[in-house]
Order: C-alpha cells, then structure tokens, then sequence
C-alpha cells in the first residue's frame, strides 16, 4: 500500500493516558491498513466506522494537550509556576471545551 510509516503498534494501558495517546496516534495514521484488512481477513469483524475514526482524531488531539503537559512536568528538569501555568490553563479550556 506503499504507506511511508514505520512505527511499531503501542499497547494502550488502561491507568495511563500518555499510552491511549501514543497508541492513536499511531493506529490513526495506519487506517487505511485497518480497512485493507476488512477485505482480507474474513475473521476480522471489529473495523471501526468513519465516526469511530472521527472521534479516535478528536480524542487524540485533547490527549496531546495531557501528554506534552506530563512530558513537562515529568522530565528531566522540574518547571516552576510560570512555566507550567499557561499549560494547565491550556488543560482547563479543553476540559471546557
């Protein structure tokens, strides 16, 4: 299908948010395989919908906003305040949204 990604599937733990992201983020960009596999394989019967795929796309760009805020406040060096206000405040208005 001459698809230019390589990226492994990532396995989605249920008490972390940051693996859901990572594993849509991934499985979004190989939905065309997930299609090709519907006509192949006649014991694949789980084949998201066009609103499934919507919402997995909704649902990722909200956890991007939780997992670059986690990767902040997680890392290496720890932010102050005044770093780390505006992301919260970014959490807030998407919680709002």
């Amino acid at each position: 299908m001459s698809i230019p990604f390589s990226r492994k599937l990532v396995l989605d733990c249920k008490t972390s948010l940051n693996s859901t992201f990572l594993m849509l983020q991934v499985v979004i960009k190989y939905k065309n395989i997930f299609d090709r596999l519907s006509n192949r394989e006649s014991q694949y019967k789980a084949l998201p919908s066009a609103h499934d795929w919507q919402m997995a796309n909704e649902i990722c760009q909200k956890y991007k906003i939780f997992y670059d805020v986690t990767l902040l406040f997680f890392g290496t060096s720890y932010p102050t305040a005044n770093i780390f206000y505006s992301k919260v405040c970014k959490i807030k208005l998407a919680l709002i949204e």
